[in-house]
């Protein structure tokens, strides 16, 4: 009940308060027409000899007198009905502000984990599964919203209930004791199925983010699985983790429908018990008896639905809370931006005795180097020398551990990060596309880009020729991940999604590390092309590059040192000057 609670009142983008008048204002009118039920009863069914009026028909009677209205029975049933006609009205603004909540708590919930994703520190985002942030996107997400809907419900059976023992309170004060030591009963004897639940739900949300992670990275992974045909073992996997989910799901079920069937006889049986009480023992009027059982027939649904809820509210708010835990994550490994001086890149970038360690372990080692502006430089070596590393630096994905990055005069520490990023065009190795048309995968879905813009850039990207044969052109969709277009399509779209919003500085990473010499040869002459209009930094590993290339870094275990040329077998057939003298004129 403590987390119900929690969950009802905390939720972002929910609305307890009206949903609590609304709920309170409706129960408050049920009361006022079953208290005119009383003397209906009382005149249409007479009473028992001697008997008193409870307080609920003396209230109702007074009432009425002091409105002018008869005690009759016409009047009676009118009040009954228009109390009874306010009740639901006033549920169901109730029951719409819980749905317009829930829907908002799911989407605040998915808006607060998007916003803090794109802000997270680059370090943290490389170290999580796609497929757990996908699982709190769709599945938790949707959950929460669904647990505060759960919540909402179970506190509107919960006021009706106390509600309703205000009523048998004001008919016979012997019931309404029998009503509370029959409740803590109730709950005190389905308690542990709750608590069980509540442990169910959570392995449950465990067993979900287990299978969309499995899921999303097989999905990443499905050509190469199907191309071997090693997809039995994967599939086995993925099986195994549905057949835990079903297990949880049919426990679950065994405990509602537990709780569900012993607690619709438990309350029969005590609703039996009780009525036959108070007609034979205590001997109370017909009229206060029969309005007893409306009473006790409704409380009894009551605390069947309020249990039900709270089954539902321990199963699913392990959900609630793993998505608010994924939000609360990402926004402490928020990315720090402390600058703010606007970047330019006149003269060069350059890196100054920059050193940087993923943990303990050294990747760049004291590197200086200079990349002047509007030229090509390449950084070149073996896969894991460090060259990645470096462009992440630049990029400012990571922060130097010692040394300074300077973007012409000013450090890059001091810059606007979003500012200097909307500078850059990027292309990376691995290079995938959305499932969508091509001009989307240009613009990312950018309204403001227009189609000139687009084919502009597709030209550049030497892209123009093979677009223009596609029957449908700029609206051909690309398949998952680009799977409609070869590896060099794919890597001229991706350079004119790059070049599109005309950067300052583009950003080649291995771009070329999967294609063949011919298409490499082409690509690379595309590059040449645009010398002199935009700085670029190419990171390969290929010769290919250095005919390209106005400066070349041999990057090699951490550090760079400039090279007049390089062969792919190490041998540096010549040295450029040294780079120690650091503010060098390009």
């Amino acid at each position: 009940m403590r987390g119900a609670f929690k969950i009802f009142f905390r939720s972002e983008g929910a609305r307890p308060w009206a949903v609590l008048f609304s709920l309170t204002l409706a129960s408050a009118f049920e009361m006022v027409g079953l208290g005119a039920l009383v003397p209906l009863f009382a005149l249409t069914g007479g009473g028992v000899e001697g008997g008193e009026d409870p307080w609920l028909g003396r209230l109702a009677i007074g009432a009425l007198d002091s409105l002018g209205v008869a005690i009759e029975p016409i009047p009676l049933i009118c009040l009954a009905i228009l109390a009874l006609s306010s009740k639901y009205v006033m549920t169901f603004f109730a029951l719409n502000y819980v749905a317009f909540a829930e829907a908002e708590v799911s989407t605040r919930i998915r808006a607060r984990l998007l916003e803090h994703l794109f802000a997270a520190r680059w370090n943290y985002l490389v170290g999580r599964k796609v497929g757990e942030f996908a699982n709190e996107l769709n599945n938790n997400a949707m959950r929460a919203g669904k647990v505060y809907m759960e919540s909402a419900r179970l506190f509107s059976y919960t006021i009706q209930s106390v509600f309703y023992l205000c009523a048998a309170f004001l008919i016979s004060l012997e019931l309404t004791v029998l009503g509370i030591v029959v409740g803590v009963a109730f709950y005190i004897l389905f308690g542990r199925l709750v608590a069980k639940s509540r442990e169910v739900g959570q392995q449950q949300t465990v067993h979900m983010a287990t299978m969309s992670t499995l899921v999303s990275d097989t999905l990443n992974n499905m050509k190469p699985i199907r191309a071997m045909e090693r997809q039995d073992q994967i599939l086995s996997a993925i099986q195994a983790q549905n057949g835990k989910i079903r297990a949880a799901a049919r426990r679950l079920a065994v405990l509602a429908n537990a709780v569900r069937t012993g607690a619709d006889s438990f309350l029969v049986a005590v609703l039996g018990a009780g009525l036959l009480i108070a007609t034979v023992w205590w001997q109370i009027q017909f009229a206060s008896v029969a309005v007893l059982a409306i009473i006790a027939l409704r409380g009894v649904d009551t605390v069947r639905q309020a249990q039900h809820f709270l089954m539902s509210v321990a199963a699913d708010e392990s959900a609630y809370w793993s998505a608010l835990q994924s939000v609360q994550s990402l926004a402490s490994m928020r990315e720090q931006r402390p600058g703010n001086a606007s970047p330019t890149l006149e003269g060069s970038c350059r890196f100054e005795h920059v050193s940087f360690k993923y943990g303990t372990s050294p990747v760049i080692q004291d590197v200086t180097l200079t990349i002047p502006s509007n030229e090509i430089t390449v950084l070149i070596g073996p896969s894991g020398a460090g060259k990645t590393s470096i462009v992440d630096l630049l990029l400012g994905l990571h922060t130097p551990d010692s040394g300074t990055i300077w973007l012409d005069d000013t450090p890059l520490d001091q810059v606007d990060l979003r500012q200097w990023r909307r500078m850059i065009g990027y292309v990376p190795q691995e290079t995938t596309l959305l499932h969508g048309t091509i001009r989307q995968n240009i613009t990312l879905g950018d309204p403001s880009v227009s189609d000139e813009a687009v084919r502009r850039a597709l030209t550049m990207a030497g892209a123009e020729t093979f677009v223009e044969k596609l029957e449908d052109g700029l609206e051909t969709i690309a398949g998952e991940l680009g799977a409609r277009f070869s590896g060099g399509e794919r890597q001229r779209i991706a350079l004119a999604r790059a070049l599109v919003f005309q950067p300052k500085l583009l950003i080649l990473d291995e771009v070329t590390s999967a294609l063949d010499p011919k298409t490499e040869a082409e690509i690379c002459a595309n590059i040449d092309a645009l010398k002199g209009a935009l700085t670029i930094v190419a990171v390969t590993h290929r010769e290919a590059w250095t005919s390209i290339a106005g400066r070349i870094y041999k990057v090699a275990g951490g550090r760079a040192e400039k090279v007049a040329a390089w062969k792919p077998d190490g041998e540096t057939p010549g040295r450029g000057p040294s780079e120690q003298a650091l503010h060098e004129t390009p």
